[in-house]
């Protein structure tokens, strides 16, 4: 689920913090775990992986190398390791809190629930203020009562289907798929069955088709998505959607060719213990569920649900007008009255286009990562100049939309007309009180992105399944909305052919041969279909003039790359949706001729509209994402649900049987013809009790709102100082904010033209890419402007900026010319004028010298003010190896020049620089001798003092990542090349 991945990756950051925090032991363990933890901050994983075990070879039973070597191996996935490690920390201090937050995270990973509690309880036990634990235990003991739940659903609905097939048998012998719902439901759960078995047989194949991707090629602010990749698992589980349809149409026709009773029986009681181990198998695991404690805090909200239910369903069988108003009423109150706030981070990919757009750009310019429309009608919103918390109001108006239309839908669709309302408070509980955050907090997920199906569905009620007007919206949508409306293209291109196939069949019969029968329904489709085909025609090149492509570029790029694409779950509830697809398409087909043709096709291009829609839930196959579609899933649930009360008043003959009597069948009939009715309050019952600590704790959020005099809560405070930056950016050609965060905020409220394709900041991936990008800017006399500096350090060190400005915590690069006060070395590895460098920025810069000769040489100007143990270079290699200077802790004005020979530090050298001079320092280093100048002063020349090691080593000028002082002076001229 979404929140145990977000769980997870907090986890790790936070067992960092505690080994940091916790570290007591030598200077050299001390030295190896801080390069180790600076490699997991990166994302570096294996390579942290790596420098732990180096230094457990010398010191095997240190607390912090084995913990860091269990948070490397948590972060690539290998919790086996992960966990032994964990042990072994804690068998060397028993009192080591961190190794117990790694044990327990790489056993939630694994599943290990029983794991997770017990040694969460043993951790909180040496350390109850320890919330990591805390939060894992709670998920833990709520995950082992999912489980039980789910195996009590299991056995329930097991011990039902077994009643009806009993019962089935006992009335029936007809055949099995023309006049059984269950023989229908029993053919998809077998096919379903198959496909779950051999999906996860070939999921090793299916999940290695993915690009290569390093973790530490990708922008920090993704890395933690970069290990959650499923190679094809979203066409294959699209195909296998499709398929199961086909395959159970399939089974059924030929289940029905065998005549035999006996043979119809033996195929029904095989199909139905089918589905019975299927469901066994896979659970019963609604997303983001949660079975809260203690039970009894559920009746007040099952009591508080049963009330509003009863009320509106009276109103609407007495005094319809009168309950419409109070449906508009309650939606209103449930939608239009935030519960969080908005996430600013998520309205950027849609605010970021629609400023782009406002400022000039042409849409083929413009990074669209959700589409158009929802960006074209927030660049209304904000040339209107509304407040920018205000603009969750769009998707709020989106969501009322489609909950009301759904309803009204479903009072048009259904046959029971007791079901809408039970369909229309479940679908309100689900998605918009069950779901992780409010829908709307976050636009992308709200009925504006995901649920234009509604629009479809119902011209397909209304109009007709070849009517122009279904051409003309999906023209539109291919236009403003396309990465759903080619989805949604594909599904209106496989229901004309269900619907084609079936004019065939029909047209067989009166045509008297297949191939004149062929022609006529050709020419029959043709003859309706082709308005539709021009329209859709004709938008896809529309989509090609204004976009320079038909497929949506951020479809493609993360396609690629496959960031977040999170493998399906065994027991994802997904796997009891896909059983249902089939079992509506099975039940409308057989009834197609008892039923209205536009209920009939209806409820086969909602089957797949549906399969479509899963498409967004097996891109990223987070648990939430089934709760973000679910309007159409709660739908065709409850369509299920009405077929089965449509199926129950179908009389079916006894072939044979001797006819029972009217008392005897009479409750059973009864029964039958309430199974939707009461199945539909048994769905909305169990609903209540599964979210209702979640929609008790965003209700009482509403109502205090509601009290405060607001429908809107305003976002999170952000940093921004728009003065600040203008007065960096003076004398620039533009701004580029570099900030992954809130960059848009400095576009919308300084009125900054926003350059590049990739807007947001946070669109951005790949490391490279991003530095490129930059260089190009500064090339440009663009000023790139950094506000959380510590996340942009290695980002920083791949530019080629030479100058630097601080103002109220923005940092501001250019590359300007400037006279270099040293000569330039055209074989060196760096030559960079820094005429005024970033202080307590970052690095400047980064390389590897060469395994011989080399020279560094640098102009240096300290300040009086240099705090003790910051550095100016570090050159290192692995533990003690290496070379670093530093200000001196008790010496004012020196400087120690330190060098290691990788098992221990001598300090040579103490240089003495005054302050608020310019230096020349050169250090000069070979196999076997050594050079030190000082402004033109021979300090040193001759042996190296220790036996320094030759090996590639990263070098750094000014502040490494991994240190909190910095050097306050000025840098400048850096030159690294061959002695």
């Amino acid at each position: 689920m979404m929140l145990q991945r977000i769980a997870q990756s907090i986890v790790l950051i936070v067992v960092t913090l505690l080994t940091v925090t916790t570290m007591h032991a030598a200077e050299s363990v001390e030295a190896i775990a801080s390069k180790a933890i600076a490699a997991i901050n990166r994302g570096e994983y294996d390579l942290a992986v790596t420098m732990s075990k180096t230094g457990l070879k010398t010191w095997p039973r240190d607390p912090n190398l084995l913990n860091i070597a269990a948070v490397g191996f948590n972060g690539i996935n290998q919790q086996d390791s992960a966990i032994a490690y964990s042990l072994k920390a804690i068998a060397a201090a028993p009192a080591f809190v961190p190794a117990y937050v790694s044990y327990a995270a790489a056993s939630s990973k694994l599943k290990a629930w029983d794991d997770v509690v017990e040694y969460c309880d043993r951790g909180l036990e040496l350390n109850a203020n320890e919330s990591t634990l805390s939060f894992l235990r709670q998920q833990a003991r709520n995950e082992l009562r999912m489980q039980v739940w789910s195996r009590l659903t299991a056995v329930f609905i097991s011990l039902l289907l077994v009643l009806v097939l009993v019962m089935k048998l006992r009335f029936s012998t007809s055949g099995l798929m023309q006049t059984s719902s269950l023989a229908a439901l029993g053919a998809a759960g077998l096919v379903s069955l198959i496909h779950y078995h051999v999906f996860f047989a070939l999921s090793d194949v299916i999940w290695s088709f993915k690009h290569p991707l390093s973790i530490a090629d990708v922008l920090p602010h993704v890395r933690g998505f970069v290990l959650e990749r499923d190679g094809i698992e979203g066409y294959v589980l699209f195909a296998q959607t499709i398929l199961s349809i086909l395959f159970a149409v399939l089974l059924g026709k030929a289940s029905n060719a065998l005549t035999a009773p006996i043979w119809q029986r033996s195929i029904l009681v095989v199909a139905v213990a089918a589905t019975i181990v299927y469901i066994v198998t896979v659970g019963v695991y609604p997303p983001q569920a949660a079975i809260i404690e203690p039970f009894s805090d559920v009746l007040p909200m099952l009591i508080g649900v049963a009330t509003i239910t009863a009320l509106i369903y009276v109103l609407h069988k007495y005094v319809p007008r009168v309950g419409t108003f109070v449906v508009a009423i309650l939606l209103f109150a449930c939608c239009y009255v935030a519960s969080e706030p908005i996430s600013l981070v998520d309205y950027s990919f849609i605010l970021a286009p629609a400023i782009r757009m406002l400022q000039g750009a042409q849409i083929h310019d413009i990074y669209l990562q959700y589409d158009l429309l929802p960006s074209l009608i927030s660049a209304v919103w904000l040339k209107l100049e509304l407040r920018l918390e205000t603009v969750e109001i769009i998707g709020q108006t989106a969501m009322f939309i489609c909950m009301i239309g759904a309803f009204g839908f479903s009072r048009s669709l259904f046959r029971d007309q007791r079901l809408p309302v039970i369909f229309l408070v479940t679908m309100l509980i689900i998605r918009i009180y069950a779901n992780m955050h409010n829908p709307t907090a976050l636009l992308q997920v709200t009925s504006l992105r995901l649920d234009w199906w509604l629009l479809l569905a119902a011209l397909a009620y209304y109009r007709g399944a070849f009517d122009w007007t279904l051409g003309a919206a999906l023209g539109v949508l291919l236009i403003v909305h396309k990465n759903f409306a080619i989805i949604y293209l594909a599904c209106y291109t496989l229901f004309c052919a269900v619907l084609a196939f079936q004019r065939l069949r029909d047209n067989s019969a009166s045509a008297g041969s297949w191939a004149a029968s062929i022609k006529f329904t050709v020419s029959e489709v043709a003859r309706v279909l082709w308005p539709n085909v021009t329209i859709i025609l004709g938008a896809l090149c529309v989509n090609l003039v204004i976009f320079g492509s038909i497929l949506p570029e951020s479809a493609l790029l993360y396609q690629k790359l496959g960031l977040g694409m999170l493998p399906v779950d065994r027991h994802s509830f997904y796997w009891l949706v896909a059983m249902v697809l089939p079992t509506v398409f099975l039940m409308a087909s057989h009834l197609r001729k008892s039923l209205p043709r536009n209920y009939v096709e209806t409820s086969i291009f909602l089957v797949f509209l549906a399969a479509g829609s899963l498409m967004y839930f097996f891109g990223r196959s987070h648990e939430n994402n089934l709760l973000n579609i679910s309007s159409i899933l709660v739908l065709l649930i409850f369509l299920l649900l009405d077929l089965l009360g449509i199926r129950t008043g179908i009389s079916e003959p006894a072939h044979g049987r001797k006819e029972t009597s009217s008392r005897t069948t009479a409750p059973f009939i009864r029964l039958r013809s309430n199974v939707g009715f009461i199945l539909g309050l048994a769905l909305l019952t169990s609903a209540v009790v599964h979210y209702s600590g979640t929609i008790a704790s965003r209700v009482e959020s509403q109502a205090q709102n509601l009290r405060n005099g607001r429908f809107h809560m305003p976002p999170k405070s952000a940093s921004i100082d728009v003065d600040a930056l203008r007065r960096l950016a003076a004398g620039s050609s533009g701004i580029y904010v570099l900030d992954f965060k809130n960059d848009f905020l400095y576009y919308t409220l300084g009125g900054f033209q926003m350059p590049g394709f990739f807007n947001p900041c946070g669109a951005w991936v790949m490391k490279a890419d991003l530095a490129a990008h930059i260089d190009s800017l500064l090339q440009r006399r663009t000023t790139v402007i950094a506000q959380d500096l510590i996340q942009q350090t290695e980002l920083l060190a791949m530019t080629k900026h030479n100058f630097s400005k601080l103002d109220n915590g923005l940092y501001a690069f250019t590359n300007e010319s400037s006279q270099p006060m040293l000569p330039t070395r055209p074989a060196s590895m760096i030559d960079v004028v820094i005429p005024r460098p970033l202080g307590d920025a970052a690095v400047y810069r980064t390389c590897t010298p060469p395994d011989d000769t080399f020279t560094i040489e640098f102009m240096l100007k300290p300040t009086s003010s240099e705090t003790p143990g910051s550095r100016v270079l570090t050159m290192l290699g692995g533990g003690k190896l290496g070379i670093v200077m530093q200000t001196a802790a008790d010496r004012p004005n020196s400087y120690l020049l330190g060098i290691g020979n990788g098992s221990a530090w001598k300090v040579p050298f103490v240089l003495h620089l005054l302050p608020d001079q310019w230096h020349h320092v050169v250090l000069g280093f070979n196999a076997t001798r050594m050079l030190v100048n000082v402004s033109g002063n021979v300090v040193y020349e001759g042996p190296v003092p220790t036996s320094f090691k030759q090996t590639p080593m990263q070098l750094t000028i000014g502040r490494p990542p991994d240190v909190s002082e910095f050097f306050k002076g000025d840098i400048r001229d850096v030159v690294v090349g061959n002695w």
